[in-house]
Parts: structure tokens; C-alpha cells; sequence
């Protein structure tokens, strides 16, 4: 392994298989399951845009069906399932391997960010060379990324009692890492797609979804 690829951030996507009625259930609610379906795998390919020059490793942690990644952008990359149990305990466990396998440092992120790209990874990245831990903040007030720098951090922000899937996530988080006396610096604020609402706003942003 070069020394340049040994330094990057080892980056973890965290996503489900692109199976219909599987992926996106709130938003598959209001614009049915079809369509969602279409939505999921576009954002799968600005995903894949975003980390497809990414120089340090790459893996996908999945849920359900492999077979439906076949034929997929970001199917191209190695992937392991998910471990059992909350959101928390799944990243835990991802993150930890990765720690275990070499890495310097981890940067998670899922697969529902219209505008992410790989200079918002950079800034992510860059972030972890001055703070233990970095945000990528997301409007509904979760995250689209988190960077991890070191092994000691990962217990405190990958805990099943934290507020997953809420608007409280990343304050909760930010009072969590500061009690244990980390510092946690903050990348660009972007836009998930959950619901209609979300996704009409990035329709009209321009972002082809």
C-alpha cells in the first residue's frame, strides 16, 4: 500500500440494496414504490460520483438483498452486511473494522445526499488532521457524514441510545463528544432526501433526481 493511500481516510458507505419497497419507505408513501425506487438508484450514482476518485478504501455496508446491487454504480465496490442490532451498534462495528484493517482514520456517509461531492469528503477529511471528530451537518439536524480520527472516539458517537433518525441527532451527538472531552469540527451543511418535501427542494436545486 503507497504511503499516499495509507494516509487518506478509509470511507464507509452505509446503504441498503436498491430493492423495491425496501429503500426509502416515507418517501415511498407519498410518490410510490416504483419511483422511489428510480430516486434511490440516482442517488446511489451521485454517491458513487462523489467517491469514485477517492484515493484511500473504499466499502459498502449493506442490507438485504446482494443480488440486487448487481448492474449497480456503487456496486462496483467490496462490501460487507451490516451487523445486527440499532444504527448505533451497525456503525460501531463498521468503524471499528476498518480501524482494526489499518486505517488511520474513518469517514462514514450514507447514500441520500443529492449534493454531496468528493470535495465535501476533502473538507471532511481535512477536518480530521485538527479535530477528533468531524460533522458533516444535514438540515433536518442528522448528518451526512462522520469522520472518526481516532478508536477511542467511536463509542461515544456510535451508541444505540443516541437519538438516530431525529432532529436531535447531531446536537445530542455534539453534547455527547464534548462531555467526554473531544473537540469536533464541522464540514459543509447539506440536504438529505426522506420525504417529498426534501425531494421536490433538491428537484428544484437542480440535482437530477
Amino acid at each position: 500500500m503507497s504511503e499516499e493511500l495509507s494516509r487518506q481516510p478509509a470511507l464507509v458507505i452505509m446503504a441498503r440494496a436498491p430493492e423495491r419497497g425496501r429503500v426509502k419507505t416515507r418517501l415511498a408513501q407519498e410518490i410510490g414504490e416504483d419511483e422511489t425506487l428510480r430516486v434511490y438508484r440516482n442517488l446511489l450514482d451521485i454517491t458513487y460520483a462523489a467517491v469514485a476518485s477517492w484515493l484511500g478504501k473504499v466499502t459498502v455496508y449493506s442490507t438485504g438483498n446482494e443480488s440486487a446491487w448487481c448492474g449497480t454504480s456503487v456496486g462496483i465496490f467490496p462490501r460487507q452486511q451490516q451487523s445486527p442490532g440499532g444504527l448505533g451498534n451497525r456503525l460501531r462495528t463498521a468503524i471499528q473494522e476498518q480501524f482494526k484493517n489499518g486505517a488511520s482514520s474513518v469517514i462514514v456517509i450514507g447514500s441520500d445526499c443529492p449534493g454531496i461531492t468528493r470535495n465535501h469528503l476533502r473538507e471532511i477529511a481535512d477536518l480530521l488532521q485538527r479535530f477528533p471528530i468531524a460533522f458533516g451537518p444535514a438540515h433536518d439536524g442528522g448528518y451526512w457524514a462522520l469522520g472518526i480520527g481516532q478508536p477511542a472516539v467511536v463509542p461515544v458517537c456510535c451508541d444505540d441510545t443516541l437519538p438516530w433518525s431525529s432532529s436531535m441527532l447531531l446536537d445530542e451527538s455534539l453534547i455527547r463528544a464534548q462531555s467526554a472531552g473531544f473537540s469536533v469540527g464541522f464540514g459543509p451543511r447539506l440536504r438529505d432526501v426522506d420525504d417529498l418535501e426534501s425531494l421536490e427542494y433538491s428537484r428544484g436545486t437542480g440535482y437530477p433526481i
